[in-house]
């Protein structure tokens, strides 16, 4: 269960941050669509939706991959 929410948090902040990132390669960067055949669909859901399931997939990988462990152990986070 743990794990679970462990994901589940590393889902939202992936969330989050890639929102803010977004948000600002938007503004210096705007987009225009103007002659476009296939315009984006306006509702940008599905990708705060998948952004999450490869925040959570990605940390299962991770555990289940001995990867945070590995982390854990040589990584700067323990020294």
């Amino acid at each position: 269960m743990d794990l679970l929410c462990e994901s589940i948090i590393v889902g939202i902040v992936l969330v989050i941050i890639s929102s803010i990132f977004m948000a600002g390669l938007h503004t210096y960067y705007p987009n225009d669509y103007t002659g476009c055949k296939n315009l984006p669909n306006e509702s940008s859901q599905k990708y705060y939706i998948t952004t999450f399931f490869i925040g959570v997939a990605t940390h299962l990988a991770f555990e289940y991959a001995g990867a945070n462990k590995w982390y854990c152990t040589n990584g700067n986070v323990c020294k």
